[in-house]
This record gives C-alpha cells, sequence and structure tokens, in this order.
C-alpha cells in the first residue's frame, strides 16, 4: 500500500497513524509474518480502526516463547521525553515473556533524552526498514 504524502499533508494525526498502521501491518503480511500469531488492531476501516485503538500496543507478535509488543508511531516532528513517558512507556506490559518494542517512520525524531528514556526502560527503537529487515 502507498501512502499519498499529499493526503498525509492535510490529515489529522489519527489519520496519519491509521495510514501508517496499515501500511505496516501489510508489510508484515509482505514478508512472510505468520499472522495467526499476530494479534492487533482492526484495519479493515478507519471507523473500526478508531473503535479499536487507545490501550496497549498496537500489535503482539509471538514468536519462539517471546510476546513482541510492538507500538507503531508516525513521527515527522520531534518527540520529546514528557511525550514518550506520557503516551509510550504506559502502552508495554513489561513482563518477562514481553519485548517491548517502538517502530516509528523517523528514529532520529526522538529527541536524545527520550532515546535514553527508552533504552531505560528496555525499549527497542526501530526504523520501519531496520524492523523489517531484521
Amino acid at each position: 500500500m502507498q501512502i499519498n504524502s499529499e493526503y498525509l499533508t492535510f490529515a489529522s494525526p489519527l489519520a496519519k497513524g491509521y495510514a501508517d498502521e496499515r501500511r505496516f501491518f501489510l508489510n508484515l503480511a509482505l514478508h512472510n509474518i505468520n499472522l495467526d500469531n499476530l494479534e492487533c488492531n482492526d484495519y479493515s476501516s478507519y471507523e473500526a480502526y478508531c473503535r479499536s485503538i487507545g490501550k496497549g500496543a498496537d500489535f503482539r507478535l509471538s514468536v519462539n516463547g517471546k510476546v513482541l509488543e510492538i507500538e507503531k508511531k508516525y513521527l515527522k516532528a520531534r518527540c520529546y521525553r514528557s511525550w514518550i513517558l506520557r503516551d509510550y512507556i504506559p502502552r508495554f506490559t513489561y513482563s518477562n515473556d514481553s519485548i517491548p518494542i517502538i517502530v516509528v517512520t523517523n528514529k532520529w525524531s526522538i529527541s536524545y533524552a527520550g532515546r535514553q528514556l527508552l533504552k531505560e526502560w528496555h525499549v527497542k527503537v526501530f526504523s520501519d526498514d531496520e524492523f523489517m529487515y531484521c
């Protein structure tokens, strides 16, 4: 799925998140990820997506007895430490069998202090391409 950048210029942050998460979901399928082991938001339509968001990580993927808790973020502007404390850290369960992961459009949009905070909480940060090819 191609994201129309002209559309995203004028779209709401929620619509940008939907388009980015849906593209990520479709890329998982293209890269032979077993979707039977995947729990995620409902991407069948924008309305269904709006009803399914708000709590927990966007994607939960079971791999070899571990659960990858993946939070997908569409970042085009600077992301500060306070936003990470408020919006990112609470999304994960931090259990022994889970691995918290944030996949962002541009990981260098996260401030240095924000990256340090994520490191303290043992949250891995990947760009879209890094995650798909790791």
